[in-house]
């Protein structure tokens, strides 16, 4: 392995922990709400019956929104990026440390001998192998506890829908989520202030506790 084969190693290593949280996305919540208080909102009615004799209460959560407005997660999103950052910084200094070993490597290779290159080259290797390895091992510690921190979430969103449905009377509650089947509603059916303030409400209530 000559210099330039190991210079295309170094450049040839890059680390993917910058995680996007799918839940996460900051889309713009729907506009022109109207004056109507959440009960006279969430009780709006679609006739499913020809003659009028029963009516099905719907209502839809903007899961964009709703994850902007739920304290618990801004809270567990804000430590899972605070993560990521702690060790991006740990890889830049990793990659500065396997960097000067190049350069120390480079500065002494015209007085070694084919042996001593060879042996320095391969022990380079090795580095950058377990390097390789740290980001893999690393990057897949930050989409695991991604995965538990969407799992919780999840959890907790539908405990306040049960609470939710009773406090509304309500018959279906759908998630609408961008690029979903639930393409469009009637704003009178929005219940994710509500939702929030459910959210919000429970989590309060578990730190009373703690």
């Amino acid at each position: 392995m000559n210099k330039q084969n190991i210079i295309n190693i170094v450049f040839g290593i890059g680390i993917a922990l910058a995680i996007v949280l799918q839940l996460t996305n900051t889309s713009s919540e729907a506009s022109g709400a109207n004056a109507e208080d959440s009960a006279s909102k969430t009780t709006k009615a679609r006739e499913v019956s020809g003659d009028g004799s029963s009516a099905l209460k719907v209502g839809y959560i903007r899961t964009d929104s709703l994850l902007t407005k739920y304290e618990r997660h801004k809270e567990l999103q804000a430590q899972l990026e605070k993560k990521v950052k702690s060790l991006e910084r740990e890889w830049e200094r990793k990659m500065g440390v396997f960097q000067e070993n190049l350069k120390v490597l480079e500065e002494e290779a015209p007085n070694m001998n084919e042996q001593q290159l060879r042996m320095a080259q391969q022990e380079l290797e090795m580095k950058q192998q377990e390097l390789m390895a740290y980001r893999e091992r690393k990057t897949q510690e930050v989409v695991r506890e991604e995965q538990e921190l969407n799992a919780s979430l999840f959890e907790e969103v539908y405990d306040a829908i049960d609470v939710l449905k009773a406090k509304l009377n309500l018959d279906m509650i759908f998630m609408w989520d961008i690029g979903g089947s639930l393409v469009w509603a009637d704003e009178s059916f929005d219940i994710t202030n509500e939702m929030a303030e459910e959210l919000n409400r429970m989590d309060d209530k578990l730190k009373d506790k703690s």
